[in-house]
């Protein structure tokens, strides 16, 4: 790797960092753990450091160090908007949906794409969900869908609510929205196993 050789010369911070994306990439999630440990050692004030390793713990699926990892950027740097919505992440995958939600809220309040406020305002309406609150989960898929309205995975969790609530008929509507949004190539066959079992 090309890294290897600059950091045998030149062995930065900003060096470690880079070989530590780069290694997340194709998936050596341990390894670019050490590069991004390696770069906080040089300088522990940069939150992009934490946040990436943040991202590579959760990978492997250390939640409490992930979760720990994007407290740390979150202090340097309180309006990274990405650290509070991966927590948010690492919280959903912990079931604390409450919590989740705190953090999705407070993404929302930061700098942040159109597209990606679409994409955060479906992750409360899922969150709320999962705590069986499915009439303010359909509120927030319906902001979400006003402020993206090509977003496939909103129609989904939508059908999901559908089938909490035994609405079969509008559920396959909703799958078949989503499938004709793109979930499959977006996101993976879960979408057609959700139809399988429930539209006949």
């Amino acid at each position: 790797m090309l890294y290897d050789k600059i950091i045998s010369l030149i062995p930065t911070n900003w060096h470690y960092c880079n070989r530590g994306i780069l290694k997340s990439d194709i998936g050596l999630y341990k390894e670019s753990i050490i590069d991004f440990s390696k770069a906080i050692e040089i300088d522990s004030m940069n939150y992009i450091y934490f946040y990436n390793r943040g991202l590579a713990y959760r990978k492997l699926e250390l939640l409490d160090s992930a979760i720990l990892d994007y407290i740390k950027s979150i202090e340097l740097n309180p309006e990274y908007a990405s650290a509070y919505l991966n927590k948010g992440y690492a919280l959903m995958s912990k079931n604390e949906y409450s919590k989740a939600i705190e953090e999705f809220k407070i993404a929302l309040s930061k700098p942040i794409a159109l597209k990606e406020k679409g994409y955060v305002t479906n992750n409360i309406a899922f969150a709320h969900y999962k705590l069986e609150d499915y009439e303010l989960a359909k509120t927030f898929i319906k902001q979400s869908l006003e402020i993206y309205p090509i977003n496939a995975f909103a129609y989904k969790n939508l059908a999901l609510i559908d089938i909490a609530l035994k609405n079969v008929e509008s559920a396959c509507k909703n799958i078949q929205k989503s499938i004709n949004l793109g979930f499959v190539n977006q996101f993976g066959n879960e979408i057609i196993e959700l139809q399988k079992e429930n539209c006949k």
